[in-house]
């Protein structure tokens, strides 16, 4: 990428839209596919159209609240991250006037004080206020289960699977005890953090036993990382849904998201996840000591993690 870490994202229909405080141009952007495909040919004939829409929108608004003389575009496929367009502001006087834009002699930084804050709120005004609305969450299916989006009918199920203390102990934030309408209220907030793309959670519904979890990913899209989490139902431990289900999520995860790195933590008092995060493909990177409190107990967190590259290179 042509500048430092990036500082705001916002999800577009075919993209996500990354901005960073030390880029080399002031209303420069950067839209990165949301699949992951290296070469332009690689994109269906309905991704296409939708990426192009996505530059435009981008183009449209940085013109709005830039003012710029023109644009200049640059698209690259690369292994990390991948295929992604480069949408340069020209401006009169600027410091490549009269010559191509090349970022590794450019004079950072492009902007003022407080001038790419202003700048990076509105553009995600802008986006977010003229998008289209995000597809669907998807339903995710493996051998023995169904992954799909919670409805108010779990809820009844939800309450009575993580009331149980067995569930509250080993995690960090399920509470405990589980009063009613925690469950409605937390179903609730999961279509609007899945279009904001915050959060992903579904339902582990077993084809022999009914609702029996949930699993989800927390995403981090400046970082295209995501944090990995989820909880099984005290009666169905030990069958084997935990693994299946994380290693599906992760699976979609990094076929349709610019994600390059998943992770997961566990208390280490329960190593019974770890060995999930291990089934799933995830590697063991260390203990964090006394990084979380739980009942106002400090506890240490083993962390664990898989990359885009460990992925692919496993053929997953």
């Amino acid at each position: 990428m042509c500048r430092s870490e990036p500082d705001a994202a916002v999800r577009l229909e075919a993209s996500w839209v990354l901005v960073g405080p030390d880029d080399p141009v002031r209303g420069y952007a950067c839209l990165v596919f949301a699949r992951h495909v290296i070469e332009l040919h690689d994109l269906t004939d309905d991704e296409g159209p939708a990426l192009m829409r996505d530059i435009r929108k981008v183009s449209g608004a940085i013109a709005r609240i830039m003012n710029p003389v023109k644009m200049n575009y640059e698209v690259h496929g690369n292994t990390a991250p991948h295929l992604h367009v480069h949408v340069f502001p020209r401006y009169h006087g600027d410091q490549f006037e009269g010559r191509p834009i090349d970022p590794r002699i450019a004079k950072r930084p492009a902007y003022a004080p407080g001038e790419f804050e202003r700048f990076r709120e509105q553009l995600a005004n802008d986006l977010i206020s003229g998008r289209a609305r995000m597809a669907p969450q998807p339903i995710l299916q493996t051998e023995r289960l169904v992954l799909r989006p919670f409805v108010l009918d779990d809820a009844p199920t939800v309450q009575r699977l993580v009331g149980a203390r067995e569930i509250a102990e080993t995690t960090l934030t399920i509470p405990h005890p589980y009063l009613d309408g925690m469950a409605e209220a937390w179903i609730r907030t999961h279509r609007a953090a899945w279009e904001a793309q915050d959060r992903g959670t579904f339902a582990i519904v077993s084809n022999a036993d009914g609702l029996v979890g949930a699993i989800g990913l927390h995403f981090r899209p400046p970082h295209r990382r995501a944090e990995l989490g989820y909880w099984i139902g005290r009666p169905f431990w030990n069958r084997g849904y935990a693994t299946e289900a994380a290693r599906a999520v992760i699976r979609f995860a990094f076929e349709t998201l610019p994600l390059n790195r998943i992770h997961a933590s566990h208390l280490t008092r329960n190593p019974a996840s770890g060995r999930v995060m291990v089934k799933a493909g995830m590697q063991f990177e260390g203990i964090l000591r006394q990084h979380v409190m739980k009942w106002d107990r400090p506890e240490d967190l083993a962390e664990y993690a898989i990359l885009r590259t460990a992925f692919e290179a496993a053929g997953a």
